[in-house]
């Protein structure tokens, strides 16, 4: 049914009194001030009205939408003056010239304080971007745990810096910040994503602008005073608002050193090019993917088909790293077809406080119209809705698809649905399924699912010059965060990981001089 704003009908969402205790919102956050400076500065500027893709079913009214207070809408005076700030702190050698141990112990400071709101953040993030609450506490906890790391392994790269000695030179290659760094997280894992990027570029002793991204951006109210007391004055600010009005002015300048983009190239093409000078711009980007699963002839499908349906589906399939497109053996086609179209039937449909649920309401509402014209045009073209669930999509809600007789001819086969849309495409000849892998603009991961070690390990030898991570009988996914996380291609630029990240956000520098006292006293003098 396609559900109005206002109407009732039997709906999954839920009535007021429905929502289990402790789950409810209470009140609203009306955030005027952002980070700036080392101060959490009120602003007089507009303020962007924040509503949950979550509705209340309300007698006699029908769904209405949850709103959940607003955050402030920055213009490009205030990103200016924020810039200004991260280049006069960066400037100083007040923080890139503090010793490891006193930038740890300032995240520690970071990481006791944001603990303290992890009910509040973890409920904010379910009601903001409608993730299912057990993968609410679990970005939260990740996030945490990711810092942890990343100062664990700051200390371990430094106590590793030795003094090595070659043809008459002594030297010691050191690990400098790169400058002012833009940092810029994704809806999807708005807390996950901007930190793991915000706190090793800051570890590193980079100065930081950090774009709160637009869904999940009410969350931020709850950390920015931690940073704000573990962190020198400057050194960290956040930004509020679009692109256009603060992030492209401030790369205009040609004072941006750094660019940590997670998100649409749509949005970080734009960025990177709006830089006067984009080849001095260092670049670390996480950007569109359209992974494949390749289900081989021998293998065993009732475990296929539950790995490929949890790749595809949780959280909507709102992830980069989920399986985007399925490429299946014709041999085992038309029964993986059978077991998908079950699993789908019985993925639970819901609220995000809903034990097991995995299709919650949809956070941005334009792309549940994309995600219609997709599939639209697909059956238009010959393919098969083999779950039409479009009777039963209502609001935020957009129920599964699994399409089957999939074509190169279909916009679902070349662009990133990012939303409950399996496609799935037969195939004869895996010399086939290769081309159109090597043809793609994206390259981020692959699956490959077989009970054939030979002929698996074959197919991998050749895909991983196709992609950043080749997953064997396993969905595609980020962690654990001891592997690189990277992309070929559309989708990506640079790597992630405990140890891959600080190399990102620092640059080489050499220290070296003839073997002499002289060289060896500067040697042993600097951190």
């Amino acid at each position: 049914m396609r559900q109005k704003e206002g109407e009732m009908c039997n709906t999954k969402f839920p009535k007021p009194e429905e929502i289990p205790a402790g789950m409810a919102v209470t009140g609203t956050i009306e955030q005027n001030f952002t980070l700036l400076n080392g101060e959490l500065l009120e602003l007089d500027t507009v303020l962007q009205d924040v509503y949950s893709p979550i509705s209340l079913n309300i007698p006699d009214k029908g769904l209405r939408q949850v709103r959940l207070g607003a955050y402030p809408l920055m213009n490009h005076q205030l990103a200016i003056e924020a810039l200004g700030v991260a280049k006069r702190a960066f400037r100083s050698y007040e923080w890139k010239a503090k010793s490891v141990d006193y930038k740890i112990s300032c995240a520690q400071i970071f990481l006791d304080e944001v603990v303290k709101s992890k009910d509040w953040i973890v409920k904010l993030l379910m009601w903001e971007i409608g993730k299912p609450l057990a993968e609410c506490i679990a970005e939260f906890d990740r996030t945490l745990d990711y810092i942890r790391q990343t100062m664990l392994m700051l200390k371990k790269n430094h106590d590793a810096i030795a003094v090595e000695k070659s043809a008459g030179f002594a030297g010691k290659v050191m690990h400098t910040p790169v400058g002012v760094v833009v940092s810029s997280g994704p809806s999807n894992y708005p807390m996950y994503e901007t930190y793991s990027l915000a706190l090793p570029a800051l570890l590193a002793g980079n100065c930081v602008l950090m774009k709160i991204p637009r869904y999940g951006a009410l969350l931020h109210y709850y950390i920015l005073e931690p940073l704000k007391n573990a962190f020198p004055k400057g050194v960290i600010n956040a930004i509020y608002g679009k692109n256009e009005d603060t992030l492209n002015p401030i790369m205009r300048t040609a004072e941006i050193n750094m660019l940590a983009y997670f998100g649409s190239s749509i949005f970080a093409e734009p960025l990177i090019f709006s830089h006067p000078r984009p080849y001095r711009l260092k670049k670390l980007l996480g950007l569109e993917a359209k992974n494949p699963a390749i289900v081989l002839n021998k293998v065993d499908l009732a475990t296929t088909a539950k790995e490929l349906v949890l790749g595809a589906l949780a959280f909507n399939g709102q992830r980069c790293a989920a399986v985007k497109i399925i490429f299946a053996d014709e041999k085992i086609h038309d029964e993986l077809i059978e077991l998908l179209r079950k699993e789908i039937e019985n993925v639970k449909v819901g609220m995000p406080w809903e034990d097991g649920v995995r299709i919650t309401p949809i956070f941005d509402r334009n792309r549940i119209l994309y995600l219609r014209t997709l599939l639209d045009e697909a059956v238009r073209k010959g393919a098969k809705n083999e779950t039409d669930n479009s009777d039963k999509n209502e609001g935020s809600l957009f129920y599964p698809a699994l399409l089957s007789g999939v074509t190169p001819k279909m916009r679902i086969f070349n662009e990133e649905q990012f939303g409950p849309i399996v496609p799935v495409i037969k195939f004869s000849k895996m010399q086939e399924v290769l081309e159109m892998i090597a043809d793609s603009e994206f390259g981020q991961q692959i699956s490959i699912f077989g009970n054939d070690s030979a002929q698996i390990a074959e197919l991998a030898a050749k895909l991983q010059f196709e992609a950043g991570r080749v997953n064997i009988n396993t969905k595609c996914q980020r962690g654990p965060d001891i592997f690189p996380f990277t992309g070929r291609k559309n989708s990506g630029l640079g790597e992630l990981s405990i140890a891959d990240t600080l190399r990102e956000f620092t640059n080489h520098t050499v220290i070296a001089g003839k073997e002499n006292d002289c060289t060896e006293y500067v040697l042993k003098n600097t951190i």
